[in-house]
């Protein structure tokens, strides 16, 4: 059986970093934390690309931004830059979808997704042009309507991660690395929307992106 083939967004790739008192995250990070199980245990192929990895180096918070940049690695395809990419996101870009998403969904089409995968709502508003060539889903409903959300136990999983933290940190850093961690509330998608590909066009925002990778491969 042919393994489908994935692309997620960077709002996607941050969601189990953002603030998690909201039902709705909670929620959309269980689902994206399974569908990685699902990229490591290989039953699907991830895609990666310039515009993934230019965006990610953006991120404000250096952690963050080393951890999403592993999944590089894990990847079986790359997608760089090329005329056809571009001129595919500027079409979906015509469709109102901001320039930096309409290049992933363009990467995203170029490398034969079946799906692309976001939490960011506008995408999805704007997706009557682009579901024709690609599936373009809520992280939910993808869990919803093609896998079945099934993890390792959460009781189970905290117990690990505390054991890892004082082993790896002692307890007293321990406890403290917790306290900031939850003291800190951020969502990536907000924060993207103002600090991020400002009044920038396909061009502008590719040309950056190639330019980043080339200087950093």
């Amino acid at each position: 059986m042919q393994k489908l083939k994935i692309y997620l967004d960077n709002c996607c790739y941050n969601r189990p970093y953002d603030d998690q008192t909201s039902p709705k995250v909670v929620v959309e990070t269980l689902s994206k934390l399974y569908i990685q199980e699902l990229v490591l245990n290989r039953k699907l192929d991830l895609v990666w690309s310039y515009v993934l990895k230019y965006e990610n180096s953006g991120n404000c918070v250096e952690s963050k931004r080393d951890a999403i940049g592993q999944w590089e690695k894990v990847s079986v395809q790359f997608v760089g830059k090329s005329p056809s990419v571009v001129a595919m996101a500027n079409e979906v870009a015509a469709t109102g979808i901001h320039p930096a998403d309409s290049l992933h969904i363009a990467c995203a089409i170029d490398a034969k997704c079946d799906y692309i995968i976001t939490v960011d709502a506008k995408q999805v508003s704007c997706a009557c042009y682009i579901t024709r060539m690609i599936g373009l889903l809520f992280v939910i409903r993808w869990i919803l309507s093609v896998g079945r959300l099934k993890m390792t136990n959460n009781a189970i999983l905290l117990d690990k991660g505390i054991k890892c933290l004082n082993e790896g940190l002692g307890m007293l850093d321990a406890e403290q690395f917790i306290y900031i961690l939850l003291s800190q509330p951020f969502d990536y998608t907000e924060w993207r929307k103002k600090n991020l590909f400002i009044d920038l066009s396909v061009e502008e925002i590719s040309d950056a992106a190639d330019k980043y990778c080339r200087e950093n491969s």
